[in-house]
């Protein structure tokens, strides 16, 4: 299950006039690869991930979802920053709605949702309401909620941007064995570089606004990855430094043009 862009282009109309947010974007996912993309600030990530979930349409261009078959609308699930737990529901609820919603029968539910509770280590929670949790049990809730609807395609707009480093880097590793275990195609859209290096198979970087590819970078670490490794930590450094040294000069050039 794969994800091919072609030309992808998105405006929007606002009352000081047109705002192109994206121009010309193209890149293929493979199927069961992680791919992060990085860009500044409203170069049009977000916009992206939003025309692939269907929640928008693109200007024009075109993209497909499991090319082989040619089915554009396979199923998908979007993990945003702010969770989006209800929060009059407890957790097993919030996480099995997309099932009741399905037809699916109350026993059935509660099995599917504390097994998946449970991956996440959140079973002992199931009766609690989300502002009951922190906000990193949350951002697990949301993604055991994404996995239980066993999407074809995942794709997570800055999921971890909201947590403290310590959570962060909890709910990271937790999302590399769950996808591991279950090898999902996964784009993921993050600011920080060094969680890109760790989590992705390839980083595509955009540009400054209007939003295009200008670089698609592989990363040539074994899995599992530690970022203190000796071995590891030359290669790590130099791909932070590209990435960065591409970020800076995008910022630059964006800031220089508004001027």
């Amino acid at each position: 299950m794969g994800i091919q862009v072609t030309n992808l282009a998105k405006i929007f109309d606002s009352n000081q006039g047109q705002v192109q947010a994206l121009a010309e974007v193209s890149f293929a996912v493979t199927s069961q690869e992680f791919v992060s993309i990085v860009g500044p600030s409203g170069c049009g990530k977000s916009t992206l991930l939003r025309i692939l979930a269907g929640l928008i349409e693109p200007s024009r261009g075109k993209f497909a979802i499991d090319v082989e078959s040619g089915n554009h609308r396979p199923q998908n699930a979007m993990v945003f920053q702010g969770q989006g737990l209800f929060p009059w529901m407890n957790l097993l609820d919030n996480v099995g709605f997309g099932m009741k919603m399905r037809g699916a029968r109350p026993a059935e539910i509660k099995s599917e949702v504390m097994g998946i509770l449970s991956q996440f280590g959140l079973e002992k929670f199931h009766a609690h309401f989300p502002h009951e949790l922190s906000g990193g049990m949350r951002q697990r809730a949301a993604l055991a909620r994404a996995f239980l609807a066993d999407p074809d395609v995942l794709l997570m707009d800055e999921p971890f941007g909201a947590l403290d480093a310590q959570s962060r880097l909890l709910l990271q590793q937790e999302l590399l064995r769950i996808w591991q275990a279950n090898r999902k195609t996964i784009l993921f859209v993050t600011h920080d570089i060094e969680e890109a290096i760790l989590l992705s198979d390839r980083i595509i970087i955009m540009s400054g606004r209007p939003g295009r590819i200008i670089e698609d970078i592989n990363i040539p670490l074994k899995r599992p990855r530690n970022l203190v490794e000796p071995e590891e930590h030359e290669l790590i450094g130099e791909l932070k430094g590209k990435i960065w040294n591409m970020l800076e000069s995008e910022v630059k050039s964006s800031m220089e043009e508004s001027l």
